[in-house]
């Protein structure tokens, strides 16, 4: 399939539905609902809204998880129960269900702990990093962040800085490699993907051996969607995945996207409160952003 007909929304859909089951984002932090509209989001896994979820005829569901913000081990362990929850729904609905570990786009968070509980030691895990719409793209077999108009590296960023999921590694391998126990990953190069359309991504999946990371670049929605494609296709074929990605991905695969919202108006005397769980540079920036508006 060319990059031309992977943009074809309508392959993607109907390949979502023939797949049938229901998708449940497994959200790592509350910044994953970015670029998805109409979907519900639990803050906790309420076995009732669970049911209502498998009883409704919604594509998706999000999950907060928020293990970004827990020790390894309370996070796996958290994550297991969750997983065990949405599971316990589906067998009661007589539904499947298909699982999205959603995660950072500048590479924090349990990564690799969390998909193995999910399985990816005896399958293959699709890692799709890339936040186009964010400024964050996956391309030269690394990760890139944009910073006032410039591709910067992921490892030159404050987010490799971070004191709980810091890295060192400049290239996604060797980050796989340094995050993930020594753990192999295989790129699928831009131009292939260009070229070939998501038969580089079934191949890539195909050909993988259980455990390894296959790790695509992307620089456009367009490139994300042909990923989607031959991932369902791959599924189809009986290969198993366990999925973690950005929120651009996990959007697609849930059968969702963006709604812009240009202005929320604020009606006088009401108040507005914004909290700010987030210590980097650039929510300081859109804080002080903020006040300069009028905003105390």
């Amino acid at each position: 399939m060319s990059p031309v007909e992977c943009d074809n929304a309508g392959r993607l859909d109907g390949l979502i539905r023939s797949d049938g089951r229901r998708v449940v984002v497994l959200d790592d932090d509350p910044t994953g609902t970015q670029t998805v509209s109409g979907l519900d989001v639990l803050l906790v896994p309420d076995p009732d809204r669970l049911d209502a979820f498998f009883r409704s005829s919604a594509p998706a569901l999000y999950v907060l998880t928020n293990t970004r913000a827990m020790p390894r081990a309370t996070a796996v362990a958290h994550l297991r129960s969750v997983a065990a929850a949405v599971d316990a729904a589906a067998k009661r609905a007589g539904e499947r269900w298909a699982a999205v570990l959603r995660g950072d786009s500048t590479l924090r968070g349990h990564v690799f702990a969390e998909a193995d509980a999910l399985g990816a030691q005896t399958a293959v895990l699709l890692f799709v990093p890339a936040f186009p719409e964010g400024g964050r793209i996956t391309i030269g077999g690394a990760q890139l962040v944009e910073i006032d108009g410039e591709r910067r590296n992921a490892a030159d960023t404050e987010f490799a800085a971070d004191t709980e999921f810091g890295y060192t590694s400049r290239d996604l391998v060797s980050w796989v490699a340094e995050t993930g126990s020594g753990r192999s990953a295989v790129m699928v190069p831009l131009a292939e993907l260009r070229d070939r359309g998501s038969a580089v991504i079934v191949a890539a999946i195909k050909g993988a051996r259980v455990g390894t990371v296959v790790i695509p670049e992307v620089e456009s929605v367009a490139d994300l969607r042909c990923i989607a494609i031959g991932l369902l296709e791959a599924e189809a074929g009986g290969r198993s995945v366990v999925i973690r990605s950005a929120s651009s991905f996990a959007a697609i695969r849930a059968g969702s996207g963006p709604r812009q919202v240009d202005r929320i108006p604020v009606l006088s005397p009401r108040r507005v409160l914004i909290a700010c769980g987030s210590y980097t540079s650039a929510s300081t920036e859109q804080l002080a952003t903020l006040e300069s508006r009028g905003l105390r």
